[in-house]
C-alpha cells in the first residue's frame, strides 16, 4: 500500500510544470553518437523538487528527445551504494594495475521521456537503471549508466531508450553530489530562507 501511494504521488508529480523544480547543476557525460559514429559529450541536468524531496535527472541527447528519472530518498541511497562500490573497485583496480568489466547493481525507477517540442510526458514507474564498471585501459576505469526502455504506461507503442552514459572518476564524484543528503538538505534550507526573505518585501 505504501508503494502504491508513493507511485501515485509520482504520477501526480509528473504532471507538474518545471516551475515546481529548481536546477541544481549540469554535468557533461559521454555517449556514443550514431549520427557522428563516435563518442560525444551529452548534458546531464539535475533538478530538485525540494517541497516533495524528489531528485530529477534529465538526460539531453543529440536528438529531438530527452529522458528523465525520478529519485526518492530511498532510491538515492541505492545510487550512493552503487557509486561507493564503483569508487572502491576503482581504487582496487588502480592498486592492482588491472582491468575489470563487471555489473555493479540495478534498480527500477520512475522514468519519462518527451519531445523537446511537446509538453506531454510519456512515463512509466518501472524502468530499469543499471550501473556497470568498465576498464577502458589500465588506469582508465569508467562508470557506465545503462538504461532500459521507457514505455508509456498507457500506450506501449510509445517508447524511448536513452543511450549508455560513460563517466570517469571525476565525473562520477560530480554526479554523486546530487544524491548526497547533506547537499540536498542545504539546498532546501537555502531555498526556504530565500522564500522567507521574499515575504518580507511584499
Amino acid at each position: 500500500m505504501k508503494h502504491l501511494v508513493a507511485l501515485c504521488s509520482i504520477w501526480m508529480f509528473l504532471g507538474l510544470s518545471y516551475s515546481q523544480e529548481d536546477v541544481l547543476y549540469n554535468l557533461r557525460g559521454t555517449h556514443y553518437s550514431e549520427s557522428k559514429q563516435s563518442m560525444t559529450s551529452c548534458n546531464l541536468e539535475f533538478r530538485y523538487n525540494w517541497k516533495k524531496d524528489v531528485l530529477i535527472l534529465i538526460i539531453h541527447e543529440d536528438s529531438s528527445m530527452y529522458a528523465g528519472y525520478l529519485f526518492t530518498e530511498e532510491e538515492r541511497d541505492s545510487i550512493n551504494f552503487m557509486i561507493n562500490k564503483y569508487l572502491k573497485w576503482h581504487k582496487t583496480a588502480m592498486d592492482m594495475d588491472t582491468e575489470v568489466d563487471k555489473a555493479i547493481h540495478e534498480i527500477y525507477l520512475t522514468g519519462f521521456f518527451s519531445d523537446y517540442n511537446s509538453k506531454k510526458k510519456h512515463s512509466n514507474g518501472h524502468t530499469l537503471f543499471k550501473t556497470y564498471f568498465l576498464s577502458q585501459d589500465l588506469g582508465w576505469h569508467q562508470l557506465v549508466l545503462k538504461f532500459g526502455t521507457i514505455e508509456d504506461r498507457k500506450n506501449k507503442s510509445k517508447r524511448f531508450k536513452p543511450k549508455n552514459i560513460y563517466l570517469n572518476k571525476d565525473q562520477v564524484l560530480a554526479f554523486q553530489k546530487a544524491f548526497q543528503k547533506n547537499y540536498l538538505t542545504n539546498f532546501k534550507k537555502e531555498k526556504e530562507k530565500q522564500k522567507r526573505i521574499r515575504k518580507l518585501f511584499k
